[in-house]
């Protein structure tokens, strides 16, 4: 498996269901970003280490250490008129 810097592995499992995968061996923090819509619900676990999840432009963030993970939805989406 290969991971191109900063970035994620994006595996298409079928239409609309998308698995982002990213791996962090160094000591050193990364950045990473994926824009998406608010049609998505985000699953997002952390099998090691810690994260901060920073959302809406930094307006939100929330930490998640090894172990756990975070479900997100914004049931407000973008009004299609």
């Amino acid at each position: 498996m290969h991971f191109t810097k900063p970035s994620f592995l994006e595996i298409k499992i079928e239409e609309k269901f998308i698995v982002l995968k990213s791996k962090n061996e160094k000591d050193k923090n990364r950045l990473l970003k994926k824009e998406i819509d608010l049609n998505f619900i985000q699953f997002h676990f952390i099998i090691e280490g810690n994260a901060t999840f920073s959302f809406n432009n930094g307006a939100y963030k929330m930490d998640v250490s090894g172990g756990n993970y975070i479900v997100i939805y914004n049931p407000k989406k973008k009004s299609s008129s």
